[in-house]
């Protein structure tokens, strides 16, 4: 089978399912614009001179929706797994920012989100120009609108891998064309002469519909998902494998040297994309972009694979809001009539009664009806009846359920529950009452993420010098490993900036609002201020000034702390001669101790030879009478000592308080 025939089988295949959301999505964009009267209702207010008002509800609540996301964008960062992956986390994230810098990567986001909102589904994706640089190639985003790709019908997961094929078409000028395909000019030279751009696909295009005879070009490509085996090089010790593209010959003499390893077949994805201009094929390429897989992915509204009703697989945040919007614009434009026939309400007359009837037609003011004579009662105006006041309530409560059915309240537009509400406990109500739409975001980020990762495949095939160049320092070995995304860094969300260096300075503020230690002078370095020379200058102004406040200060300290060391010092050589005086002093009072002991000493011994002296003359005398001598002695020995301890006591108290000799007397 040819190419050309399978794609046209494939999209046949999925139109037939599609046919019916394409109409309902048709609808939908149709309410987001202002058309909302169906033809038979314009026509039937024409008739009776009524105009068909639209009060468009539904684009402010996109307008809402879509306003808050772009607020609250989120960038996408490299998260090392491990402690050893932060420098080739680091690295990617600065690629990726580069990338945000020459794709303008969150803009065509935002406005696939906006997209999804009104009618269900949109189609961003990156894609490699080589216009300007022919050997590595520029990366670009870019989206396909709702009515410009089909996709097989009965893919059921977001990231479109179990989607066997995809077509997205759009009407290009010849130039672009020819330099999209540079190998073909020639054949899009020829076939934009044939005039064939127009044909049964993709209908619901503008330009299908507003055809105009000129140089466009239908630039169509078919993409398609197939599986394939692979001859596998496996290590059966480390679980490794690779592909493995020599033969079975080479493999064996291979497996003599390394035993370990054995050759499997795998199942391994590829994709085929051809490039078909005004239904003739140009270009059929196997992997084109080096990815394996699709180079886009949806960002979806409310998608239910299990709905067997087609028109309402898919759908936007309109689609629920299309009824009470009609009933909103009904009951708006019976008030305004109610209104103008109060005003123009008309004239009774009788036949002649007025001289001329066309002044019966008058309207504004100040008009004037000339009556005939005695026909003036036979004029009078009509009456009508007041608006009932159940038209304002019930208007009122559809649009308040115009809001309710668009996920949005009053908090979601800011309108404070009490006059005395504070600004941001309003931000935190708006923020809460678009949880609702959590899911849809939820789609956008899971888009931007597997989008972020198809990017980054993509940079890992420039050369390292383009890497070196725009990292300013030569890449990381890791950084082409092809596994990196899968094993050693983690895209995650961070705080939306223009720089590295922006989210670096965020980065910081963080961590020096956590408590973590921030060296001086670092925040004002990684700060994105305009005139930084000048304010590095001022600080280090500031900075130098109260360094010399501090050294003389510190001086001032140094000359106190001085004179007090010399204080201490005078005072301590006035304690040491005071206790050397004082231990001179006790020394000349423990002399006299001295001698004074030895007065007694001999006072004990005259003591002795006078008590021998009187045993020998009592040695005649009787028994009682030596009795009584011997009591006297004793008598005479304890008062002795008696007096000896006083005259201890009293030396020791002049060797300590220092008394002078002369009150001892």
């Amino acid at each position: 089978m040819s190419v050309l025939q399978d794609f046209d089988d494939s999209y046949q295949a999925a139109y037939r399912v599609w046919q019916s959301w394409f109409a309902e999505a048709q609808e939908d964009l149709a309410y987001y614009v202002g058309d909302q009267w169906t033809e038979e209702e314009k026509r039937y207010l024409r008739e009776q001179s009524r105009s068909a008002l639209v009060f468009n509800k539904t684009r402010q609540a996109i307008h809402q929706l879509e306003g808050y996301q772009r607020q609250h964008r989120l960038s996408s960062i490299a998260v090392g797994v491990e402690e050893g992956d932060d420098v080739v986390s680091d690295q990617i994230t600065r690629l990726i920012m580069h990338g945000e810098r020459m794709s303008s990567r969150y803009r065509v986001l935002s406005e696939s989100y906006s997209g999804a909102l009104k009618v269900g589904a949109d189609l961003p994706g990156v894609w490699v120009d080589y216009r300007n640089d022919m050997v590595n190639g520029d990366i670009r985003y870019s989206r396909d609108p709702w009515n410009g790709w089909i996709v097989d019908p009965w893919f059921t997961k977001l990231d479109l891998s179990d989607a066997a094929y995809l077509m997205r078409r759009r009407y290009i000028g010849k130039d672009l064309a020819m330099s999209l395909l540079p190998k073909h000019k020639q054949e899009v030279e020829r076939l934009v002469d044939l005039k064939g751009s127009i044909d049964d696909k993709f209908t619901w295009l503008p330009y299908s519909r507003n055809y105009q005879d000129n140089d466009m070009v239908a630039y169509t490509e078919y993409w398609k998902k197939y599986w394939k085996k692979q001859p596998t090089l496996l290590n059966m010790e480390t679980g490794e494998f690779q592909e493995w593209k020599g033969t079975r010959q080479e493999f064996k003499a291979f497996q003599d040297i390394y035993p370990e390893h054995e050759l499997i077949e795998r199942q391994v994805q590829h994709v085929d994309r051809t490039v078909i201009v005004n239904n003739e094929e140009l270009d059929t390429v196997t992997d084109p972009d080096g990815l394996n897989d699709y180079p886009f992915n949806p960002v979806l509204g409310y998608y239910q694979p299990d709905c067997d009703d087609n028109s309402r697989r898919l759908q936007g945040v309109i689609r629920s809001m299309r009824d009470p919007q009609n009933e909103y614009n009904r009951r708006r434009c019976q008030i305004i009539d109610f209104a103008d026939s109060k005003i123009n309400s008309g004239m009774i007359a009788e036949e002649d009664a007025a001289i001329d009837n066309d002044s019966l037609y008058q309207t504004g003011q100040g008009k004037v009806i000339f009556a005939r004579k005695g026909k003036l009662g036979a004029i009078q105006q009509l009456r009508t009846e007041d608006i009932p006041q159940s038209y304002f309530v019930n208007t009122e409560v559809l649009s308040q359920d115009l809001k309710e059915l668009g996920g949005l309240n009053d908090a979601a537009f800011g309108i404070a529950e009490s006059g005395n509400e504070t600004g941001i406990t309003t931000m935190l109500r708006q923020s809460a009452a678009l949880t609702s739409q959590q899911n849809l975001l939820d789609n956008l980020r899971e888009a931007q993420k597997i989008l972020v990762v198809k990017e980054i495949k993509l940079m890992q095939q420039w050369t390292p010098e383009k890497i070196e160049r725009i990292l300013g320092e030569p890449p990381a070995p890791e950084l082409f490993d092809r596994e990196v995304t899968k094993w050693d860094i983690s895209i995650q969300e961070g705080v939306l900036t223009d720089t590295q260096r922006q989210m670096h300075f965020r980065q910081l503020i963080d961590l020096k609002n956590l408590g973590e230690p921030i060296a001086p002078g670092e925040l004002t370095d990684a700060a994105p201020l305009q005139g930084k020379p000048a304010h590095k200058r001022k600080i280090k102004e500031a900075q130098e000034a109260q360094t010399q406040a501090e050294q003389q200060q510190a001086a001032l300290e140094s000359e106190l702390l001085q004179a007090q060391k010399d204080l201490a010092v005078s005072q301590t050589l006035l304690n040491v001669s005071s206790a050397k005086e004082k231990e001179a002093r006790a020394q000349s009072n423990m002399g006299l101790e001295d001698s004074r002991a030895a007065e007694a000493v001999e006072s004990r011994s005259n003591a002795a030879l006078d008590q021998v002296k009187a045993a020998k003359e009592i040695q005649g005398m009787e028994l009682e009478n030596i009795r009584a001598g011997l009591e006297i002695t004793n008598s005479l020995i304890e008062k002795s000592e008696v007096e000896e301890d006083e005259i201890k006591l009293k030396n020791a108290a002049i060797a300590s308080n220092g008394v002078d000799n002369s009150k001892l007397d």
